[in-house]
C-alpha cells in the first residue's frame, strides 16, 4: 500500500519536486505540517495531530482523503484498518 500512496503523492507539485517530502510525510517527520517548529523538535504525536488536522481541513478526514486523492476503495480501507488497528484489551 505504501508504494501506491507514494506514487499518488508524486503527482502533487509539493512532492513531485521533492520525493523526500512524501517519504517524510509517511514517517514522523512531517515538517510542513508544523513549519514554525524545527524538525528535530517534532515528535510523532504532534506530527500526526497536525497531519490529521490538515487532512480534516482540506479533505474532510482521512477516509475522504485516501478515497479521493489516493484512489483507495472501501475494501482497501477495510484491509488497512485490519492491519493497523488492534482490539482494546
Amino acid at each position: 500500500m505504501r508504494p501506491l500512496i507514494l506514487s499518488r503523492l508524486a503527482r502533487e507539485p509539493l512532492f513531485a519536486s521533492d520525493s523526500t517530502a512524501a517519504h517524510n510525510m509517511l514517517s514522523s517527520r512531517c515538517v510542513w505540517c508544523y513549519p514554525h517548529v524545527p524538525a528535530d523538535q517534532l515528535g510523532r504525536e504532534e506530527t500526526m495531530q497536525a497531519f490529521l488536522k490538515m487532512l480534516g481541513e482540506r479533505y474532510g478526514g482521512v477516509k475522504e482523503y485516501v478515497q479521493r486523492a489516493c484512489g483507495l476503495t472501501d475494501r482497501d480501507i477495510v484491509i488497512i484498518r485490519q492491519n493497523l488497528l488492534t482490539p482494546k484489551p
